[in-house]
């Protein structure tokens, strides 16, 4: 039934139904301690020393947090000023019951029943007959009563008040040295006067009651000792968490006459005598609460004896009071654990039936109750109330309402109002309301979004998106979108009236991360039954209402004015009367007055509180108040000082609102407790009870706590309570007064030194009170503040403010060392938070601290990023990460940035799961101009396209998802599902402010986005067409106009309507198309080598031009030249250019290149510069006053040019096929220089585009994006990475020497130290009379000494290769020496398709064709030393069957592979001859690799797809042992592969970018690198040393550990391991 119930509250409360009526579950264990006074001090000094401590690290442990309330330890007596001990402790009492988990009050019982306080209220009508009393019997002869109580009229009902000691005795509290004889003289007047006073109230009650004139109630009230008091409040309202343990005196009665007896037992002042009326009501409240708890076994008794109580506990071993405290300590602690194991057990069984996400349950029920709060003494706003409520009911208001107020106008409380009478409008309404700021998730605008998608898809039933999906802010922007339009559309079918009404009060309390102000998350229209409303200040600044006025009416935008005087009243006199107070008429006219000097609410609200502390009898000539509300808080923060000491006051504020998020209450007093100049002002004239620990009092903090009233708020904050001021003003003043200068780096240093555990863990730190004779090391009893507590739980609190707090601290290498460069903090941040919270850390420290090495590492993390967080494929170790692209800077950065590494590689070695140790960098490095990968394609990129007005740019992909960047950030905009088939085509409206964007996709639709909200505004259809080709898109300010295949369409983008459609014949491609600069003609390039010019408004042409020489030359580009000049440029594909006016055709000019066919052009951005790229080569012309002119030509480029763009008008960046971009500076006089490369763009580039200080490249192979800074000033000088192709690369057996291409020429080089290969010509041999171009493949022989190379012309070569000797100079590559030819091998009219290598070497082997054949005809065998023919081996069957694509030689058997995915085995027989022996079908796709195991027993087969094969080779019979599948979202085929020595172990490298690593008997998968790039060869040696290479360009080097030496177990899953295949070959 409860369960039931729980569940119905969930549901409402998400459905914003009801309001909050449950206290939130809760995290804290709050302990109230009540005891008497003097007589257990060492009880509680024990439990200060050893049970709170082991309690609040158990807690701690289960992601708890443990408060013990003891308002009697390290206070001197039990007096206060104002009375107002007694209260404040049953208000603890409350507290404690209201939120604590589990056990929530103990007392400890001694033989004293306690201090009993004078009332501090006594109602008038009681008050009159105890004074009666008094006056008939002559009991009040000094008149005390009259004195000390005076009337309250104000009082609800009337009252008479205790009033301060100070009011009699001035220097009672004054603790100024002059005064000291005073206080001393009022500190014992008042001691008598209590005294009197108690015994004149008692003997009247007594009186009063006996005769009937009072209620016996009041007799035993008065009567009462506070600790009654409280256990009665402990005991009333809730069951359960109760504890009581007695400390019986067995022999007491023996020593009454001693001196100290007194402090144990209650006697008779002036006397011997046990007072036997207080030892009766000592005995019937332990009996009492005996009653209520021995049941449940939370009484314990002890017995102990007189003398025991006075021995030193120290020394106490031998008399047994030692024993007897730690018997009780060690109870206590027991049953503590074990009320709290049983609430934890009973939490996690009711939250798993209830299947409820309590974090969520606890976001939404935080802001009800805050509604609640704010609503509760709610008055006036009738007419704005209504007004907003007309919009909401309104069904065709389609846009967010806004309110606009200044800070303190109360939108805050209006909001709340809304939320209310929303609620209460109608049974089927569904209110989704939160109050920004006062809580973690909702001060954050990816958190708010998530928490509103999760509940908004809980209250109507709807699937939670994926967790992933929630960790991209993107995704989580069109996820919100998505959701709000799904609802409105349920809402529909249901014909449900107006459900759902979201409210976000208060906009500008978001952090500024993702552009929250920005507002492009909030959908601008929203169709349906859905309405949001929101709440802002009007400040510019913010940009929030600025931005908003622009897509929100008018009528939508509503402003929150002051309140006018009645309603103020009103306001005044309810909430004096929620708490049974009211003003004299005077008094209200004072509050009023002052109060049309500031009419807000905010203010307001300060005279009202200040107005509850009068009485009747104040003077009011002393009632003087502020005239703003920041001088009203200002005097409210004076008070606190005068009344808490200023020191005191100040540091407990100043820590509330340094904290990056507040601090926990528990947080704020060890705070305290840290500081020494807060210990000092505490303990100016007694000492700490304890000579070992030293706290401030808790009754201390509680008492400012309690003044501080409304204006302290308790929040959620990363799953804790943390306390913060109420209001952003009071926040501000606090800061201005207490965080200046030195107080702040004060404050902020105790906060670094808290966090940073410091003192934790029972480390002493030197206190020097002024009670001491000499300071001393003592323990301040903080909590400690790991990283984490448990396995399962982080120190989410430390990981927050650490950060921030040494930051503000100035303590800079402290939060580098300890933080920004530990690997243990990164690691921890980022599985606690996410990499994004991490990398916010750096941005933080970077924006107040410019630091080279800081960003290395923050840059390292951001390119890291994509991978660490890819939801499916190979996610590589952090430290993998960090220590592969770090590992360069070493060197250079050692203090920070290689402890880091050193940590890294530490850390990589201890883990038992990780089977490759990298050794060396072989990712690419920060620094360079690569900023970030981006991902979040599924399938490859097939246009990119840059805004020419904001900082944004836009990609669309293979399966039609469009998805915008913010290139400020480098974050995602908005991921829209815009198309059903690849997007053709991107661009942009160029409206700044007010952008959109259009698109066109092979779907054959054309539409059009808004940018600030990813919503679309426009869609049309391409008539007419099965399939579309190209399309291109041009947009007016009204108009989209389209050319796509044989088409030309124009839309009016307002009306969507069509206005022109007509046929254009012959047409070229999109690219071919042009509009003019008046917007009004399209001019469209034809096939036929024409351009035909159309009007957009008619479709009637407008005129034509042909190539001025060849009218049939086709055109390849039209170019818009300068807009003023109305010029555009004409690219021919024979590499003419003609310059023209669009008006008329007339050609203004023509230049001719000597490079033929064009394959790409570009304009600078001022329209002047235009670059021809042709396939190795660059022209860039200047065109004026349509004169063209050739001023750059960039010539004999070593490879293929793909693309190139323009970065300025003297920059180019060109593309080339070897995956890379050069940045070519154009200088004067022809001259070009290069400045910068981007290189491991890992793919092909089919997309470079270039935008604000950032470029872009693509692969329409590839579905990621690669984001390249063009800032130069603040790049560190990239790291060499070599020319790495499949033709010319390979590495030696022994994995020291290693092939590739360097500037044209094929080089082999040693690299045994991998870390020491320079950028320099060291250790390099070229082989002579090579192109690299004109290479097919390259293998090494001889342990690395002799090279083979096999020549695209099918020529063999081999070449000596000893570094040692060989010194002579080239001019080719400075200080390289030649290799010399040993032989080569070419036989006319035969081609030589691949060549091998056997382990023993006795031969080569080349797979051969003749020029005539489509398929390879033979192999043949050559002698190792001169290259001849030994013997020739014919492939009868298998040139049938496909080209041969992989070959490996085993003893006395040879093994190919063919591109139909067969297998073919050739066998030695006695003769020496090779003959087919078996042939059997492995793969459904292309073989691309063979390996052998060492004892060839094993062989492995891998292929273009995604399956790979280990068959075993024995007894004549090939059989599979394992099929292996490795999944990856990239392109499938193994192109590399390795047995290890032993044969145990398998390594494989491919094009999805990974090493794997097999274990050969049990096909399990145990290890995954991710490499960025397809790998190219890859070696394992015998002393377990992988090399492998990738095209990268980085050689890599990386330890095996086998798993019994990382000691991995294995986990035999349905993914890793696969079932055997029974294919089998007979081996004849």
């Amino acid at each position: 039934m409860e369960t039931t119930k729980s569940s119905n509250y969930r549901n409402d409360l998400m459905k914003g139904r009801i309001r909050a009526e449950k206290k939130s579950s809760s995290n804290i264990v709050r302990i109230f301690v009540s005891s008497t006074f003097s007589d257990l001090t060492d009880e509680r000094n024990v439990l200060y020393i050893h049970a709170y401590p082991e309690l609040r690290n158990f807690c701690q442990s289960l992601g708890l947090e443990f408060q013990a309330i003891d308002m009697r330890w390290g206070v001197r007596d039990t007096a206060s000023v104002d009375h107002s001990t007694t209260a404040l402790c049953l208000l603890e009492v409350q507290n404690c019951k209201r939120i604590s988990l589990g056990p929530y009050f103990v007392v400890f019982f001694g033989n004293r029943y306690g201090y009993q306080p004078l009332p501090n209220s006594i109602p008038d009508t009681v008050f009159t007959q105890l004074h009666h009393v008094a006056i008939e019997l002559g009991m009040d002869k000094g008149g005390l009563l009259d004195k000390w109580y005076k009337l309250d009229t104000n009082s609800i009902p009337h009252a008479r008040i205790l009033e301060p000691i100070t009011k009699i005795y001035s220097h009672f509290d004054d603790i100024t040295k002059e005064f000291e004889e005073e206080r001393e003289a009022d500190r014992q007047g008042w001691n008598t006067t209590f005294k009197e006073l108690s015994t004149v109230i008692k003997d009247t009650a007594n009186i009063a009651a006996d005769r009937g004139l009072v209620p016996r109630e009041v007799k035993v009230g008065f009567s009462k000792s506070i600790t009654q008091m409280e256990i009665e409040e402990g005991l009333q309202n809730r069951e359960g968490g109760f504890l009581a343990y007695n400390r019986e005196i067995s022999d007491l009665l023996k020593h009454t006459g001693e001196s100290k007896a007194g402090i144990y037992v209650d006697m008779i002042d002036g006397e011997d005598t046990i007072d036997k009326e207080r030892q009766k009501l000592l005995k019937n409240l332990k009996k009492n609460v005996k009653q209520r708890t021995e049941g449940k076994k939370m009484f314990k008794k002890y017995d102990v004896t007189f003398k025991q109580l006075e021995a030193v506990y120290s020394d106490a071993e031998d008399v047994g009071k030692g024993k007897y405290l730690d018997v009780l300590s060690g109870d206590f602690v027991s049953d503590i654990k074990r009320i709290i194991v049983k609430c934890m057990e009973d939490r996690k069984q009711h939250a798993k039936m209830l299947m409820a996400d309590d974090s969520l349950l606890e976001e939404v029920g935080h802001h009800a109750n805050f509604e609640v709060l704010k609503t509760t003494d709610f008055c006036g706003r009738e007419q704005l109330i209504g007004e907003i409520s007309d919009l909401i009911n309104d069904p065709h208001n389609q846009h967010p309402i806004v309110l606009v107020g200044s800070s303190g106008s109360g939108k805050t409380s209006l909001m709340a109002k809304l939320v209310e009478k929303e609620r209460n409008r109608s049974s089927e309404s569904f209110v989704v309301y939160r109050f920004l700021g006062t809580s973690p998730d909702s001060s954050n605008i990816h958190k708010l979004l998530t928490s509103l998608i999760l509940q908004i898809s809980t209250a109507y039933g709807e699937d939670l998106p994926p967790s992933f999906r929630l960790q991209n802010f993107a995704d989580v922007v069109e996820l919100f979108s998505k959701l709000l339009k799904d609802i409105s559309k349920l809402l529909e079918k249901n014909n449900y009236s107006r459900t759902l009404t979201i409210f976000l009060d208060s906009i500008d309390q978001l952090s500024i991360e993702d552009g929250a102000h920005r507002m492009t998350w909030l959908p601008k229209i929203i169709s349906g039954n859905v309405r949001v409303v929101i709440s802002s200040l009007p400040e510019p600044d913010f940009e929030i209402v600025p931005t908003m006025r622009k897509y929100v009416p008018e009528s939508n935008m509503k402003n929150v004015n002051s309140l006018n005087v009645e309603t103020a009243k009103e306001i005044l006199q309810k909430c004096l009367g929620n708490v049974n107070r009211c003003l004299t008429e005077t008094q209200t006219k004072i509050i009023l007055s002052a109060f049309e000097k500031s009419p807000l609410p905010l203010f307001l609200k300060l005279m009202v509180e200040e107005a509850k502390k009068w009485r009747s009898h104040d003077n009011v000539d002393d009632l003087v108040l502020a005239e703003t509300s920041r001088e009203a808080i200002s005097n409210f923060y004076d008070r606190l000082e005068k009344d808490h000491g200023k020191m005191f006051a100040s540091r407990a504020l100043g820590y509330l609102v340094a904290a990056r998020d507040g601090v926990t209450e528990n947080e704020l007093q060890d705070l305290l407790s840290l500081d020494d100049e807060v210990m000092h002002d505490v303990y100016q004239y007694w000492s700490p009870p304890s000579q070992d620990v030293a706290r401030i009092p808790a009754f201390t903090w509680t008492r400012l706590y309690y003044d501080l009233g409304e204006y302290i708020v308790q929040r959620q904050a990363t799953g804790h309570t943390v306390l913060a001021l109420y209001h952003r003003q009071f926040i501000e003043v606090a800061r201005q007064r207490y965080l200046q200068e030195d107080d702040s780096v004060k404050v902020y240093k105790v906060l670094s030194e808290y966090f940073s555990n410091k003192y934790g863990e029972g480390q002493k730190k030197s206190l020097a009170l002024k009670m001491w004779d000499r300071p001393k090391e003592v323990d301040r009893r903080v909590a400690n503040q790991p990283l984490q507590f448990s396995n399962a739980v982080f120190n989410v609190r430390k990981m927050r403010e650490l950060p921030y707090c040494l930051l503000q601290a100035g303590l800079w290498d402290e939060l580098r060392e300890n933080v920004l460069a530990n690997s243990r903090w990164l690691k921890t941040k980022i599985k606690a938070f996410s990499i994004k919270e991490a990398i916010e850390d750096f941005d933080l420290a970077l924006k107040q601290h410019p630091d080279t090495e800081t960003r290395l590492i923050r840059d390292a993390i951001k390119l890291a990023k994509p991978t660490l967080e890819f939801p499916a494929g190979v996610r590589n170790h952090l430290f993998a990460e960090l220590f592969c692209r770090l590992k360069y800077f070493s060197d250079e950065f050692p203090q920070f940035l290689g402890k880091l590494i050193n940590q890294c590689y530490n850390s990589l070695k201890d883990d038992n799961d990780e089977v490759l140790l990298p050794l060396n960098g072989y990712f690419q490095p920060p620094g360079g101009p690569l900023r970030t990968t981006i991902t979040g394609f599924q399938t490859p990129v097939t246009q990119v396209k840059f805004s020419s007005v904001e900082s944004i740019f836009a990609a669309g992909s293979s399966n039609g998802s469009l998805m915008v960047w913010d290139t400020k950030n480098d974050e995602v905009v908005h991921r829209i599902d815009a198309h059903s088939d690849a997007v053709l085509y991107i661009t942009f409206t160029e409206v700044k402010g007010n952008n959109k964007v259009a698109t066109c996709s092979k779907d054959k639709m054309v539409k059009m986005f808004y940018l600030d909200n990813g919503n679309q505004c426009f869609e049309a259809i391409l008539p007419q067409l099965e399939t579309t080709i190209y399309a291109k898109l041009h947009l007016t300010a009204n108009k989209i106009v389209c050319v796509s295949d044989h088409l030309l369409q124009c839309w009016d983008s307002i009306t969507k309507e069509s206005k022109l459609l007509i046929s254009i014949d012959n047409c070229v491609s999109a690219s071919t198309s042009f509009i003019s600069t008046d917007r009004n003609m399209v001019i469209v390039g034809q096939e036929t080598g024409k351009c035909v010019g159309f009007d957009v408004e008619t479709g009637q042409e407008t005129g034509s031009m042909a190539h001025p020489s060849d009218s049939s030359t086709p055109i390849l580009s039209l170019i818009d030249l300068q807009p003023e000049t109305n010029n555009i440029l004409a690219v021919w594909k024979d590499g003419s250019l003609s310059s023209l006016l669009a008006s008329t055709f007339e050609i203004v000019s023509t230049t001719s290149s000597k490079n033929a066919d064009v394959i790409d052009c570009d304009r600078s951005r001022d329209g002047f510069s235009i670059s021809i790229s042709f396939s190795n080569a660059v022209e860039v012309y200047i065109v004026k006053d349509g004169q063209i002119k050739l001023t750059h030509s960039i010539n004999d480029h070593h490879d293929a040019i793909t693309k190139a763009r323009f970065v300025d008008e003297h920059t180019l960046a060109i593309a080339y096929a070897t995956k890379k971009v050069v940045l070519w500076k154009l200088r004067d006089g022809n001259q070009s220089q290069i400045i910068n490369t981007w290189e491991g763009t890992g793919a092909s580039i089919d997309h470079l585009e270039i935008g604000e200080r950032v470029g872009v490249t693509a692969s329409s192979q590839m579905f990621y994006l690669k984001l390249w800074d063009l800032r130069t000033e603040d790049v560190i000088p990239p790291h060499p990475s070599l020319q790495l192709e499949e033709t010319t690369n390979t590495l030696s057996s022994d994995g020291k020497y290693i092939t590739y291409e360097k500037d044209g020429k094929v080089v082999t080089q040693c690299i045994e130290d991998v870390n020491n290969i320079k950028e320099s010509n060291e250790n390099i041999q070229i082989i002579p009379g090579l192109d690299s171009h004109a290479v097919k493949s390259v293998k090494f022989s001889n342990q690395g000494q002799s090279v083979i190379v096999l020549q695209m012309n099918g020529k063999v070569m081999k070449f000596g290769n000893d570094i040692s000797f060989m010194n002579e100079d080239t001019k080719d590559l400075p200080n390289c020496p030649k290799m010399e030819e040993q032989s080569s091998f070419f036989e006319e009219g035969i081609h030589v398709i691949l060549i091998f290598i056997p382990k023993d070497e006795k031969y080569i082997g080349a797979v051969i064709k003749s020029s005539d054949e489509k398929t390879a005809s033979s192999i043949l065998l050559l002698n190792a030393d001169d290259l001849t023919i030994s013997r020739r081996i014919s492939l009868s069957k298998a040139k049938e069957i496909g080209n041969v694509t992989a070959i490996r030689a085993i003893e006395n058997a040879i093994i190919l592979g063919t591109s139909t995915g067969c297998l073919f085995l050739y066998s030695k027989n006695n003769e020496g001859q090779y003959r087919e022996s078996g042939a059997f079908s492995s793969h459904q796709n292309s073989i691309t690799c063979i390996a052998v195991s060492n004892n060839d027993n094993l062989l492995f087969s891998g292929s273009t797809g995604r399956v790979r094969r280990i068959w075993t080779l024995k007894n004549g019979i090939a059989k599979v042992k394992h099929e292996l599948r490795f999944e990856s979202l990239l392109e499938s085929g193994v192109t590399c592969a390795q047995f290890s020595p032993g044969d145990n172990y398998l390594f494989t490298g491919s094009k999805e970018r990974s090493i794997t690593i097999w274990d050969t008997e049990t096909g399990e998968l145990l290890g995954a690198h991710y490499v960025y790039a397809p790998v190219l060869d890859l070696v394992i040696t015998t002393n377990r040393r992988l090399v492998f290479t990738s095209e990268l360009g980085y050689i890599a080097m990386a330890k095996f550990r086998p798993p019994n030496e990382s000691r991995r177990s294995y986990v035999k899953s349905s993914k890793s391991q696969l079932s055997n295949r029974s294919s089998t070959c007979i081996l004849m």
